[in-house]
């Protein structure tokens, strides 16, 4: 059964880890791979560096809600996390967006699973489990051997990290994370 009091207190002198199964992601590459998400959304995209992540929203011509997504720039590729269910989605709909001059292709980024390590202690343990991961800044991304890891804005007191990367690569990190005392 699941103790929610436990969990809570847990999480803020430690960290607890947690599958975003249903989260999705798509890969952008090509020249206007930042440009044309940066036109069709909320947030400044062209002047993400690489090694940097930064959240918009993609909003229609008359300002409706597409989705939140979080733009990582992995530097060849950026990678987009979407709200969960919503990949294929916002994937048709930015490749409906895509001008004949626009040097830019989306494609769902299947090879990828990822974590959310949320927790007090996150920092410590996750250069406890990963130590060859630098400390990061929030929205700041690292690649690590086949996946990436970013820091996303705290929640309160708690640090909070999204880990991506294929699943063996993940089942490592998962199995190294729960050795550093990150609850799963």
């Amino acid at each position: 059964s699941i103790d929610l009091a436990h969990d809570y207190q847990y999480a803020q002198q430690h960290a607890l880890q947690s599958s975003v199964s249903t989260g999705g992601k798509i890969w952008a590459s090509g020249l206007h791979r930042l440009d044309l998400p940066h036109r069709l959304s909320t947030n400044d995209l062209n002047s993400l560096a690489v090694g940097q992540a930064r959240p918009t929203v993609l909003t229609t011509a008359i300002g409706r809600i597409i989705d939140l997504l979080w733009v990582l720039n992995c530097g060849e590729r950026v990678l987009l996390l979407t709200s969960p269910q919503q990949a294929e989605p916002v994937r048709r709909w930015l490749g409906r967006n895509v001008f004949f001059n626009d040097q830019v292709q989306f494609s769902l980024a299947n090879e990828l699973q990822h974590i959310q390590l949320v927790g007090g202690a996150a920092s410590q343990i996750l250069a406890s489990a990963l130590p060859e991961l630098p400390a990061l800044a929030v929205g700041q991304l690292q690649a690590l051997g086949a996946g990436w890891v970013v820091r996303l804005p705290d929640w309160g007191p708690l640090a909070v990290y999204r880990l991506l990367a294929p699943a063996d690569t993940l089942t490592a990190w998962r199995a190294a994370l729960q050795t550093a005392h990150a609850l799963p």
